[in-house]
């Protein structure tokens, strides 16, 4: 009995052995089948999906999984399994970029690699699964031990407090805890308000034993509707450590006209005022005014009789004026009276005073007269000759003209003996400036300033009395003759002008100008009236 006893327990021993030995030998098995770069291509997919995917950073999520899935090529490098599930999460992540046909093609590599392979729990929505079914064939795909039901939410990790629903125009408060033993530095809120299609972060601030603060009442808007939202927390590296809700299954708070009962606020804290002052409204938020009594706003809608102007109701700036078509091509005719700054002088008709003496006749005065005895020129302004102008203009633009004058000058001086006689013709180039908005393309009043030099001869002349001798200047028998000052030939010009524009093409033309003559040099002005028409 002993032996037999022995011998049933070495039996035992030895089934043992080999069952352990077996076991050993199946774990080293898988060891030596497991792909060597499964590991780095799924901790590739892990930062791809729960820290770039869920913080909606697309791209980046794309391009992490994109390199996983080189990493792991076509061959043994990483399993089938690891392989379509790195082409399934591409394809939801493209599905969510809104790219659906790249994301049926990654689906369909998936499919090849493991037929069972499901959508992520925490990519899914109803949406994205009918696009999988799509992709895997007519029916209801596959179950799979990673299968979930479209749209479930994701766990909550993290304890929260934010109200069902909001007034418009409010701030919507948020306090969240983070359990024990998670180490989170940052806590965001990932939310769109409704009718917003880009969403925003609004990071919380520690608040006691959680993080708290609020979507501000211009991102809430006055919009009736649902605001959605998910909660994600990171640790320092930026890693996701805790989430409640998510892009495809977020959760919302209600955004109505009136609240109904005690309002929502942070802890130990009053409820946040609704934004209907001037000094609660944030910068440029619409229906709120500034300090200059300005409505905000965001499009024309919302400013009756008025225009939405950098974000502010004003009325709207008259449209700038079209440019009217004009003439290039203008010829004037006119009449111009000369003047001659004369200078005061005693004995004028001695000689070398700068005048010259005629009788009216037109005689010229060779003799001496009496010194002293009258022969005395004031001096001042005095009407000279007069002409006769035919002109050009060419516009050069709306505003810029230049152009030419050609005159005929009559009651310029006699002739002196040995002199030459007086010079009748006259040239003149010119430049021109009009004010204002298409001063040649419109009727009334024009106003511009001329410039202009060329070759004209001026003369005047005042009446002098002389006495041929003392004994003619006792008897009071003086002579009556004329004291010409003869100036020229050059001449230079500026001067003021007005048009008056009968209609855009023809008018009356008046312009004043000072003249500086030489080389026989004497200051002057003109005195011009004419008539003008564009061809």
């Amino acid at each position: 009995m002993i032996r037999s006893a022995r011998r049933v327990r070495l039996s035992m021993v030895i089934v043992a052995a080999a069952v352990a030995v077996s076991s050993l030998l199946s774990v080293f098995a898988r060891i030596a089948s497991a792909a060597p770069k499964d590991a780095a291509a799924l901790k590739l997919r892990e930062h791809a999906i729960y820290t770039d995917y869920l913080g909606t950073n697309f791209s980046a999520a794309e391009s992490k999984l994109a390199q996983a899935i080189a990493m792991c090529g076509d061959g043994t490098d990483c399993e089938p399994k690891v392989r379509a599930r790195l082409q399934c999460d591409l394809g939801a992540v493209f599905f969510s970029d809104q790219k659906p046909e790249d994301a049926k093609a990654h689906f369909a590599l998936a499919l090849r690699d493991d037929p069972n392979v499901a959508i992520d729990k925490d990519l899914s929505s109803p949406e994205l699964q009918r696009l999988f079914t799509a992709s895997k064939g007519a029916g209801t795909p596959a179950a799979s031990a990673n299968a979930a039901a479209p749209a479930t939410a994701a766990p909550e990790d993290l304890t929260y407090t934010v109200p069902p629903a909001q007034a418009v125009l409010t701030p919507v408060p948020f306090y969240v805890e983070v359990p024990s033993g998670v180490d989170a530095v940052k806590v965001n809120i990932r939310f769109k308000a409704f009718g917003v299609e880009q969403w925003k972060t609004s990071t919380l601030k520690k608040m006691g034993a959680g993080w708290g603060g609020q979507i501000s009442c211009a991102d809430v808007g006055d919009s009736l509707g649902d605001l959605k939202y998910f909660i994600q927390a990171t640790d320092e590296n930026g890693d996701l450590v805790a989430t409640s809700g998510r892009l495809v299954a977020p959760h919302v708070v209600h955004i109505v006209a009136q609240l109904e009962g005690e309002p929502p606020h942070l802890p130990d804290q009053s409820p946040p005022a609704r934004c209907t002052q001037t000094t609660d409204c944030p910068p440029g938020f619409p229906g709120c005014h500034n300090e200059g009594g300005k409505t905000a706003c965001v499009s024309d809608d919302e400013c009756p009789s008025q225009k939405c102007t950098s974000g502010f109701c004003e009325e709207p700036e008259a449209a700038p004026e079209a440019d009217a078509p004009y003439k290039q091509n203008w010829l004037s005719v006119a009449f111009q009276v000369d003047f001659l700054l004369l200078p005061a002088a005693n004995d004028a008709c001695k000689g070398g005073t700068g005048y010259t003496c005629f009788d009216s006749s037109g005689k010229y005065y060779s003799g001496i007269p009496l010194t002293g005895a009258d022969d005395v020129v004031a001096g001042g302004l005095a009407p000279a000759t007069m002409r006769i102008l035919l002109g050009y203009d060419r516009a050069l633009t709306q505003n810029i003209m230049v152009g030419g004058r050609l005159g005929f000058a009559f009651n310029g001086g006699p002739q002196r003996p040995g002199a030459s006689s007086f010079l009748p013709v006259s040239v003149e180039a010119r430049g021109e400036y009009w004010f204002g908005h298409d001063p040649l393309g419109r009727s009334g009043f024009r106003f511009f300033v001329l410039a202009g030099a060329g070759m004209e001869e001026v003369d005047a002349s005042v009446p002098v009395d002389i006495y041929a001798s003392a004994q003619d200047y006792l008897a009071k028998k003086s002579q009556n003759f004329n004291a010409w000052k003869k100036t020229g030939l050059g001449f230079a010009e500026a001067g003021p002008g007005v048009m008056f524009a009968i209609t855009p093409n023809t008018g009356i033309l008046l312009e004043a100008k000072g003249v500086l003559m030489f080389p026989t040099s004497a200051a002057g002005a003109a005195a011009q009236l004419g008539y003008v028409i564009a061809l």
